[in-house]
Parts: C-alpha cells; structure tokens; sequence
C-alpha cells in the first residue's frame, strides 16, 4: 500500500521532476563518494590494526583466511600479504550481505512510512557508523562500523524508488541512468580522494587539542574518516532541504512528446499482472546470478595487475578510473538517451554479452609479455560497457514491470509495493555481491587466472542467453524489438 494507505494524488511539475532528479543524483554522489573513500584504505588499515592490537576478531579472520588456502593448497605457509588482502574482500562481502538482509525491509518501510523519513533514518545510521569508525582504536569497533553501515546502507535502492515515483515509463531509464552516472563519478573520484586524505600526516588528536596521542583515541588514518563524516553530515541536510516526500506523486502520462519522438515507444506499456510478476521474480535471480560473477571477477582485478602486469598503485587506479570514465561517458551520453528508445532488454544483453566477451579477454589476452596489455585494456572497455548498462537497465526493466498497466488500460496491482519490490530486487544482487569475491578468489587462488576468467565467461555468456529468452518487457503492439 502506499504511504498510510494513500493512492498518489499529487502532480508535479516537469520542472520540479526534474529538480527532484537531479537532488537525488546529487545526493547519491556525496554518498558513493563518502562510501568509497575507505576503498583504496582497506589494507593499510588491517596492517594498521594488526601492528598496534592483538584484536582476536581480527587474527581470527586472518586465521580463518590462512586456514583456508592452506586446506586447498595442501601447504602450511607463513600468513603473507594475500590474507590480508583477503580479510578485506571478506569484510567488503560482510557489508554487501547485511545490505542483503535490510534492503528489503527498507523498501517496505518506504512504502509505509514514505521514502523522505526511511531516508533520513538511512543517513543516521550511516552518519553513526562514520563516528565510530573515526575512533575505532581497536578492530572491533571498527568492525561494529562495518556491521552498522551495511545496514544502514539504503540510499541507493530508495533513489531508485524516487525516481520511480516521479517518472513516466518513457522517462524511467533517462531517470536510471542518472543513478548509474553517481556511481561512475564516485567510483573514479572516491578512492583517490580516500588515499589522499589517508596521506595526511598531522596529527587529529593534536590539532584538536585533545592531549591524547592520535592512536589512543582515533582510528588510523582518520583524516579519510573525519571527511567521510563530513560528506555524511552535509548529504543528510541536503536531503532534509531539497528532496520532499515523493510516494504519493502521480507520475506523468506517457506521451508521444515524453517519448522523445521515438517511433518505437510504447504508449503506454502493457503487461498482464500474472506476465509483470514473472519477469520480476526471474530479473531478481537473474540480477543475483550476475552480480555472484561480475562482482567477484571484478575483485580479482587488482590482484591480475599485481601479480601479472605489477601495476604500481598509480596505475591501477588509472586503469580502474578509466572503467569509471568510460562508463560515465556511456552512460550519460548514450544509455540515458537511448534505452527506451532501443529497449532496456536490447541494453542488458549487450552489457552481458560485453561483460563475457572482456572476460575472455583476460583469459586468452591479456599477459604481461610484450604489447600484451592491449587485451588488458580492451577488457577494460568491455567491462565499461557493462557497467554502464546492465544493473540499471535491469533496475529499470523492474520498475516498469510495477507501473505497467493492464491490456484493460487499468493499472497493475504493483505500484504500491513499488518500494517493496526494488529492495528484494536489490537484496537479491547484493548477496550475490557478498558471495561472488568468495568464489571467484578461490578459482583465482587454486585454478590460476586464465581458467577462472574463462569459467567467468562462460557462466555470463549462459546468464545473457536465459536472460534474453526469458524476460518479457512491457511493450505496447508499436515497440520494435532488438
């Protein structure tokens, strides 16, 4: 049901539409930014608190990893840099599961209560795990701000939800992509940021006249942690100031004119309720199965330019940021203007089939040996591609499977569970993000990297086909298929 049991009854502006957009992107940003500030940190920081605590949560993670590899491997050997990398990976895949559990409970909140308070709550949770990772001093607490982050971590599934609630089906992907295009931007803008603020060598605890010694009362590196905060705090007001409740907004009609003139856009999207709910169970296991590879190919990524092609720090994130700026270009320039025009459908094929494709690459391409590292590159490309496509496209394709209408013209018994259905949507592939780093690390460790990016093309390339002929998207008699 809606807000308090409420059918939408408010209409908006194009321009305050568009003005709501733009708050949620903005909005978005100053979190992806905050969040990945701790990125490019994670091992340092573990480095950090094994040198200065004999923290039994952290040496039974490492002892736990190194137990791990030695049952595979058949080898005893010293705990190295690679277990304490992985500690790392596992307290990243600890996040994306406990944003597993609460996404949708936080969807359904939203759809109770509106999306503005469950926002707002969101950012208290987030703004208190900032303040206990600023003085975490010892692992646990650290740990403790981890657990209360993840699930906190709301923002992205309610702007998903916002967006839904201010946009026509002919509007929805451009809305999307906007989502999509804070996550390119933070991702290429966050880490090198975090490592910034990590290099700064003044002491917090002097500067602010504590008279304690920095590693007495604050995490290391707190610097990146104060600025965290501080991004927080001022997304917390800027949400409180400029984005209103949105639940009870009536969307606009589709039109010819809200179509952008496209010649094959539906007017608008028809979809039989049994048909809406089909596709939206198959994209929420499909969207799990996809993350489970994408995500864990992408962890061991770091790891293949370390010890194939001994990228220093600097080029690494020169070769991640140019995943992050491509993706951006894409999506901004191309996606945004043509998925409803060429079909959401049309898009995630191709981002998979992309992604299978830069796979392969890795696989059979990429090496350190001289002019190698053009299939390295062009791997990169690929997986720009998929980026910029496949998740919010898909994202889009769910929303407009709950605002479709039936062949009678009347609307689906969805919209009201909107907020509901996008966080069990986003439940299900952010435990697929939790899980994918596990498996794929594994194959990476025992199988060596080419076999594990075959497998990983493979296993995408039978995702894009079960995809493509299973999903139905709402499509009036005029859409032209891809």
């Amino acid at each position: 049901m809606a807000a308090h049991g409420q059918s939408p009854t408010t209409s908006l502006t194009e321009a305050s539409r568009s003005r709501i957009i733009r708050s949620v992107f903005t909005a978005l940003l100053l979190d992806i930014l905050a969040f990945t500030t701790i990125l490019p940190l994670f091992p340092r920081l573990l480095h950090a608190y094994r040198a200065k605590d004999n923290s039994t949560a952290l040496h039974w993670f490492i002892a736990s990893v190194h137990s791990f590899k030695s049952y595979f491997t058949g080898q005893s050997q010293v705990v190295g840099e690679a277990d304490t990398v992985l500690v790392g990976g596992l307290l990243g895949s600890l996040f994306s599961f406990l944003q597993g559990l609460s996404a949708p409970w936080i969807g359904r909140l939203s759809d109770r209560y509106g999306r503005r308070p469950v926002f707002l709550v969101c950012m208290l949770g987030n703004i208190v795990s900032s303040v206990i990772w600023l003085f975490s001093h010892r692992f646990e607490y650290f740990l403790l701000a981890r657990i209360i982050g993840g699930l906190s971590e709301g923002n992205v599934q309610l702007s998903h939800a916002i967006i839904s609630d201010v946009t026509s089906s002919a509007q929805r992907s451009r809305g999307m992509a906007m989502v999509g295009i804070a996550f390119a931007i933070g991702f290429t803008v966050g880490p090198p940021t975090g490592a910034y603020f990590a290099g700064i060598q003044r002491d917090l605890s002097e500067w602010l006249g504590l008279g304690l010694s920095e590693a007495q009362v604050f995490a290391p590196y707190p610097w990146a942690a104060l600025f965290t905060l501080a991004l927080l705090l001022i997304e917390t007001v800027y949400i409180y100031r400029s984005i209103p409740e949105t639940i009870l907004t009536r969307p606009p009609p589709d039109t010819a004119e809200s179509a952008t003139a496209s010649t094959n856009t539906p007017l608008p999207t028809h979809m039989s309720l049994e048909q809406a709910q089909t596709n939206i169970r198959t994209l929420k296991y499909i969207h799990f199965l996809y993350l489970f590879v994408f995500a864990g190919m992408e962890f061991t990524l770091p790891f293949l330019t370390f010890d194939k092609f001994h990228f220093s720090h600097m080029e690494q994130g020169q070769f991640l940021g140019l995943i992050g700026i491509v993706s951006t270009i894409l999506q901004g320039g191309v996606v945004r203007r043509l998925a409803h025009r060429w079909g959401e459908k049309f898009f995630v094929t191709l981002g998979m089939t992309s992604c299978a494709l830069g796979f392969f690459s890795l696989a059979t391409w990429a090496h350190p040996r001289e002019g190698g590292t053009w299939g390295l590159y062009f791997a990169a490309i690929c997986l720009a591609v998929t980026s910029a496509t496949v998740v919010n496209c898909m994202t889009s394709l769910v929303s407009l499977c709950c605002t479709a209408v039936d062949p009678t013209g009347q609307p689906l018994d969805l919209t009201d569970r909107k907020g509901q259905i996008l966080g069990d949507f986003r439940s299900m592939g952010q435990l697929g993000r939790a899980l994918g780093p596990i498996v794929a690390c594994s194959l990476y460790w025992l199988k060596g990297s080419a076999w594990a990016y075959t497998a990983g093309s493979l296993y995408i390339s039978t995702i894009a086909g079960f995809f493509y002929l299973s999903v139905r998207p709402p499509r009036s008699a005029k859409a032209k298929t891809h």
